[in-house]
């Protein structure tokens, strides 16, 4: 046996081995440093800079894009988006799958302020041939 086997008998100690306090403390401020960062970030995901940018969106039938950091200089963290008409538009939020259905006067809301993610594009078309005219309202 070489000198780094340790063996026990059941029901046996053959000496306890005791922790520093020293150490344990250390462990327990380092776990704690570790816990207080995680409650900071998930506090961060709702702060905002406090300013709002608004625009319309022309909608066609060609799918769009609208670059949010290009227009505002930020990702936003809310949105709302109301649909003036006259046709349906279709909305893809950081992705070009356009799959929510705003109908005219409807309006859509986004709220990524929990999210590990913001708002970084907004994809937009109407139906073959239809046109509609989309106010948005974003926050950062």
């Amino acid at each position: 046996m070489d000198e780094d086997t340790v063996i026990y008998k059941q029901g046996k100690s053959e000496g306890e081995k005791r922790i520093d306090p020293k150490i344990l403390e250390i462990l327990a401020l380092d776990d704690l440093a570790i816990g207080l960062n995680k409650v900071v970030a998930h506090l961060k995901k709702d702060e905002f800079i406090g300013d709002v940018y608004s625009t319309t969106l022309n909608a066609t039938d060609e799918i769009k894009r609208l670059d949010i950091i290009k227009i505002s200089g930020y990702l936003w963290i809310k949105a709302s988006l109301i649909n003036d008409g006259p046709d349906t538009v279709y909305l893809g939020i950081n992705s070009s799958n356009c799959s929510n259905i705003v109908k005219i006067d409807e309006s859509f809301k986004i709220d990524f302020a929990k999210s590990d993610r913001r708002i970084n594009y907004i994809w937009y078309k109407c139906d073959n041939g239809g046109t509609s005219s989309v106010r948005v309202v974003g926050k950062y």
